[in-house]
């Protein structure tokens, strides 16, 4: 399989050179409130334990309280792969809100007053980060 990198260069996902994917970490824009400043066009990782970078700090757990901010994924031996990191991807809480509209049609509900549900209870089970934000509620 094939990728397209942000600067335009095919990658090969399956060869021997192969980059570690991070997994996602998925955080809500609305509740990315205790971190510092970091350029746009950074990439940022969440992990279990301390990581390397050109920002470092501590935050709120998601997969673990260590984040780190660099223009570039760091790689080798003392990467973010190495160090069981996860990139951070934000979303927003009207996002959300089209992802569990879509679920619901998937299970052929029209609307969630029709589920009997609440957007908290379907975000929480398909693992999304709901904050509630007033604009997109």
């Amino acid at each position: 399989m094939y990728a397209v990198s942000g600067n335009d260069e095919v990658v090969d996902l399956d060869g021997p050179d192969a980059p570690k994917l991070l997994t996602p970490v998925l955080v809500n824009r609305a509740d990315w409130t205790d971190a510092p400043l970091v350029p746009d066009g950074w990439m940022i990782a969440n992990a279990p334990r301390p990581l390397m970078g050109e920002i470092r700090w501590e935050g709120k757990f998601r997969r673990g309280i260590f984040y780190a901010a660099n223009p570039t994924e760091v790689t080798g031996t003392f990467g973010w792969a190495a160090d069981d990191a996860g990139r951070v991807v934000f979303i927003t809480d009207a996002e959300i809100r089209e992802r569990v509209d879509v679920k619901l049609a998937e299970y052929g509900y029209a609307s969630l007053e029709e589920a009997g549900l609440t957007v908290e209870e379907v975000a929480e089970t398909m693992q999304l980060p709901w904050c509630g934000t007033p604009a997109s509620a």
